[in-house]
């Protein structure tokens, strides 16, 4: 690398690091900050440390600092760690994203470290034992750098893209589908890419990658806070008629549409028995229950919390027995996670449904089903005061 080729990579470095600077700050400043927040700082971290590590090394490869057998040792094992770095924090932001239950224990969180951690022993190891099976006589390095230098981010990029994939998959609100395929596609980009500069063309290709790539996932995010409700992260009210403004989604070739109304019995007893925080804890639940019940009975939907502890999902279904036996698995699931959860309580739920009309308003329908939901609650309260006799 000549010396001038080096101040016009460390440019354009440094302006990918200010960006990430940037994003980061803004993240911070937040008032309320959730852990996907925090996991995504995390990420943002990794990338700043490596790009300043990696001007470090493109300086040693111009000549602009001493190329001595420390020098080469050092830079590249700090690139590594942080390479390695940006692929373990990418894939607990993305397991957090695709609630993946093994980074919720401490056994599996100390799982997902050991790759990062083994190959940063062996490395060391390697380094101080045999540094020349690296690094040869005029401090160039060796092949057997490589394939230890990416294991560990390589083991962390397969298995989150693998992830992505799957939960792609079995997701049925298109949204969320969107979502995880992005989740493992951006590692995937930053590994091609840094194919291309090191092999194909000889250009800062990777760090403007990765800027591009982040400030994509940083504008998702941003939308997501406008698009998603903060407790449950179903789809909030605006979302929902964002989505019903555009005719596509109210139907579906050779399946019918139906519009879903929910409401959770007894909700404001739970509040004033338990507290605020149990009922928020209760409408965590619900929502969670209702992606498993629809990921389970393989229709499409779109889910949304419409208000207070009052849900919603628009579904397609081939007749009015999927969308029973969808309601069914619902009920069934709120029930096994309050079980699950040993909450003091059992969750009931209100549910109403309606077929959509050929041409109908969707307010319409919606308060069609929204007349079932209030019937099946009266239905339950006389149940309840019956059994109390």
């Amino acid at each position: 690398m000549q010396t001038g080729y080096f101040f016009f990579y460390t440019e354009a470095i440094i302006f990918c690091i200010l960006a990430f600077v940037i994003l980061l700050i803004n993240e911070i400043w937040r008032t309320h900050r959730d852990d996907r927040q925090i996991k995504f700082d995390n990420v943002l971290m990794a990338h700043i440390l490596y790009f300043i590590s990696d001007i470090f090394w493109a300086g040693v490869l111009a000549g602009v600092i001493p190329r001595t057998l420390f020098t080469v040792l050092f830079f590249n094992l700090t690139n590594y760690i942080f390479m390695a770095a940006i692929g373990y924090t990418w894939f607990f932001y993305a397991a957090l994203m695709e609630k993946i239950p093994i980074i919720n224990t401490r056994r599996g969180r100390n799982i997902v470290r050991l790759p990062i951690i083994i190959m940063t022993l062996v490395m060391v190891v390697v380094y101080l034992i045999s540094p020349h099976s690296l690094i040869d006589e005029h401090y160039n390095l060796q092949m057997l750098y490589y394939p230890l230098m990416l294991a560990a981010p390589i083991c962390y990029v397969v298995v989150s893209c693998v992830c992505s994939i799957v939960k792609a998959r079995r997701e049925s609100d298109p949204i969320e589908r969107r979502t995880y395929l992005f989740l493992g596609i951006y590692p995937l980009i930053v590994v091609a890419v840094g194919i291309s500069q090191v092999v194909v063309i000889n250009a800062p290709l990777l760090c403007f990658a990765c800027t591009l790539m982040m400030l994509f996932f940083y504008i998702r995010s941003m939308n997501n806070l406008i698009s998603l409700d903060p407790l449950t992260q179903l789809n909030n009210r605006g979302q929902l008629q964002r989505y019903i403004n555009e005719e596509e989604n109210m139907q579906r070739e050779g399946l019918t549409t139906f519009v879903i109304m929910i409401d959770v019995n007894d909700f404001k007893n739970i509040n004033d028995t338990y507290g605020h925080a149990e009922g928020d804890r209760a409408l965590i639940l619900i929502s969670d229950a209702l992606r498993e019940a629809v990921g389970e009975a393989h229709m499409p939907a779109f889910l949304g919390r419409y208000g207070g502890d009052e849900f919603i999902l628009i579904v397609y279904a081939r007749d009015e027995g999927d969308v029973i036996r969808c309601v069914d698995i619902i009920r069934r699931d709120a029930e096994n996670a309050c079980r699950q959860q040993k909450t003091p309580y059992l969750i009931g739920l209100g549910i109403g449904w309606e077929e959509m009309q050929e041409g109908e308003d969707f307010q319409n329908c919606m308060e069609r089903a929204d007349r079932k939901l209030y019937i099946d609650k009266r239905q339950w309260k006389q149940q309840k005061d019956q059994q109390a006799r």
